[in-house]
């Protein structure tokens, strides 16, 4: 059992915090296997801030166990759709692959451990 969710098991809610932290991690690191990064700077739009960003582009291929097993971590993540919500699916699930992301790099800052990119 993952070290973050020994930590928590006296407490539910501290556990199921634990528990998406440690499918965070689990799907960047997933992801991280075998994705391939392409980055569009002729695409720079600007930011709520009004900073620029740009489209960056993530395309992963996976072993079809691992593709089924992502695919369930990100349903994890993923926002239903709601009312108003004009976000397509797939803009919701690029929307949750930046929550688990962040999720993970969380989980890290906190002690947890780290998803493994190499």
């Amino acid at each position: 059992m993952s070290s973050i969710i020994e930590e928590a098991s006296d407490d539910p809610l501290a556990f199921g915090e634990a528990a998406l932290d440690t499918l965070a991690v689990a799907g960047v690191a997933l992801l991280a296997q075998g994705v391939r990064r392409s980055d569009r700077p002729d695409a720079l739009v600007p930011g709520a801030d009004g900073a620029e960003g740009g489209v960056l582009d993530l395309e992963a291929r996976l072993p079809a166990d691992e593709h089924a097993l992502f695919t369930r971590v990100l349903a994890a993540f993923t926002d239903p759709p709601r009312r108003g919500d004009r976000r397509t699916l797939g803009q919701r699930r690029a929307d949750a692959v930046a929550a688990m992301s962040r999720r993970a790099l969380d989980a890290e800052a906190r002690g947890g451990r780290r998803a493994a990119f190499d």
